[in-house]
């Protein structure tokens, strides 16, 4: 029973219409990761959740918010 499960999926995914519809969630993933990953090494200037106390301790072009994180000006 196993053996012939396996066997079907095996066929219908060497077959044109596995192909086809393989083809489209598999493209997507790849997109998807591909802007997750681009966007965790570029990172995002609003993504500045450093605790601060003064303003001081912000990098340039942001100030110390009331909730006492860092915030563009």
């Amino acid at each position: 029973m196993k053996n012939n499960l396996r066997g079907k999926i095996r066929d219908f995914i060497a077959s044109e219409k596995g192909r086809v519809s393989i083809k489209g969630p598999l493209t997507l993933g790849i997109a998807t990761g591909s802007v997750l990953l681009a966007q965790s090494i570029v990172g995002t200037p609003d993504a500045v959740a450093k605790p601060c106390k003064f303003n001081w301790e912000c990098p340039d072009g942001f100030f110390c918010h009331q909730d006492g994180s860092c915030a563009k000006k």
